[in-house]
């Protein structure tokens, strides 16, 4: 009888440790954040701030509630994550859980090297979640953007990069993804940049280290035709006859690369395809013109690529990760990993573009 006793106290201290019960809280007794905010402060300090969501909220009250009182948040200046974590918990009554992460949003103002220092420490933590969604702001956006009429606080960041299929071009960098990418060499990490707006239709691409540079929305538009990330992109420009308009484009890019003279030379083809959604109501639709529209077409994609090109080189930055993809084809390239470290080639790029316009709607 006794084994038997002692048999079943360890069967339910084995259960109790199998299942977590032992360390598990009541919502109740959790903070749990889903956003968490850093900015530059003062005396070499960052300034983290996390955002909860507001447990007054109900189907009743959501009406009566303004989308800037969703959330609630808990701010401190500390030297890392770390420091933040536990300055945060003394200003809260509840347990700080981080497990339930959304959205981690750095400020423009921050240089690399502290960028990838919080990744870095973030990718540490294995209670963090490795698939929340990076993103950069302007420093001075103070208000979470969030969706509207939700019955629960919904952050509109992670609305917005969930849905990859509902953007005209897939800006999403999940933060395992920018993590690999600051430890690879040959590649420079991209973070979304979001407005005041809101709007997210930009890049702040990151170099080996100081400030980022920001690809404006055209620039951003060549990398993602050169990087196989447009989705239902949007075309617009003028014939003889007034104005055309391409829309549901998609495209995809392949790539050959090689090293001559210490410069990364890149051919790519891309082939584009969309539907021709304007035409001048007064022209006719011929096969003629059909094909100048998509030379057209190809000639505007041509040059926005190759636009994004330049201004990479100017900066000495490789968004599109061709370094990276000639190093893991070319191990033994004789490049000493000191130097492979900060590698970025200059790059010297050969561009083919097609667009095909496979219906062009019903003719009167």
């Amino acid at each position: 009888m006794r084994k038997k006793v002692v048999a079943g106290l360890l069967m339910g201290i084995l259960t109790l440790a199998l299942t977590g019960c032992w360390d598990q809280l009541s919502l109740a007794d959790r903070a749990s954040a889903l956003v968490m905010s850093v900015k530059p402060a003062s005396n070499h300090r960052l300034q983290w701030t996390f955002y909860f969501p507001n447990p007054g909220i109900t189907l009743s009250s959501i009406s009566n509630i303004s989308s800037t009182q969703q959330f609630y948040t808990a701010s401190t200046t500390a030297v890392s994550l770390g420091a933040a974590y536990q300055k945060v918990q003394v200003q809260l009554a509840r347990d700080l859980y981080l497990g339930q992460l959304e959205d981690v949003v750095f400020s423009q103002d921050l240089p690399a090297q502290t960028v990838n220092r919080v990744i870095n420490a973030y990718n540490r933590d294995g209670i963090l979640p490795k698939t929340v969604y990076l993103l950069a702001e302007p420093t001075a956006v103070t208000a979470l953007p969030t969706t509207l009429q939700e019955p629960v606080p919904t952050v509109y960041f992670t609305k917005y990069f969930e849905c990859r299929k509902c953007q005209p071009v897939d800006l999403s960098q999940p933060a395992w993804q920018v993590w690999d990418e600051i430890h690879t060499p040959g590649i420079s990490p991209v973070l979304p940049y979001g407005t005041q707006r809101p709007s997210i239709s930009e890049l702040l691409v990151y170099p080996t280290d100081g400030m980022p540079h920001l690809l404006n929305h055209s620039m951003t538009l060549g990398w993602a035709y050169l990087t196989n990330h447009i989705r239902k992109e949007s075309l617009s420009f003028k014939v003889r006859e007034g104005l055309v308009s391409m829309s549901g484009i998609k495209s995809h890019a392949k790539v050959k690369l090689t090293v001559k003279d210490g410069v990364l030379v890149a051919r790519v083809k891309i082939h584009a395809e969309g539907a021709l959604t304007q035409w001048p109501d007064n022209a006719a639709m011929t096969p003629r013109e059909l094909k100048l529209v998509q030379s057209l077409a190809s000639r505007q994609i041509l040059h926005t690529c190759l636009r994004t090109i330049q201004f990479a080189n100017q900066t000495r930055i490789d968004p599109f990760g061709w370094g990276r993809d000639y190093l893991f084809r070319h191990p033994q390239a004789g490049i000493t990993n000191e130097k492979r470290r900060g590698m970025i080639w200059p790059i010297e790029a050969h561009i083919a573009v097609t667009t095909r316009i496979p219906a062009t709607g019903v003719s009167p």
